[in-house]
């Protein structure tokens, strides 16, 4: 019995770095996969119609830039921030049905 609960306690004590690992490759295959759903240049010109949605939601977005998605018709992957440097929200919006989602 020392030899399985041996085993199942070396096994917990690896999982966190296994589960590290796993998560970090999901992760980057992720956001490389997702890298072709959007515009390459991000857009600043302010245009209410992306800003609304999200403001209704209780979010401060000062300053704002928008990719159009290339996977999702109609629809702008939008990231805010309160100082122009520190992006800190990312909201998936579509202006003409005033729809938003948390990216």
């Amino acid at each position: 019995m020392g030899s399985i609960f041996c085993s199942i306690e070396a096994l917990f004590n690896r999982v966190p770095l296994y589960f590290i690992l796993v998560f970090c490759l999901l992760t980057a295959c992720d956001l490389n996969f997702r890298s072709g759903w959007f515009e390459d240049d991000w857009e600043t010109e302010f245009r209410s119609d992306l800003v609304e949605p999200i403001v209704t939601r209780g979010v401060e977005c000062e300053n704002v830039r928008y990719r159009r998605s290339k996977k999702w018709r109609g629809s702008y992957l939008v990231e805010c921030s309160a100082d122009g440097e520190n992006w800190h929200d990312s909201f998936l919006v579509w202006p003409k049905e005033g729809r938003v989602r948390r990216h």
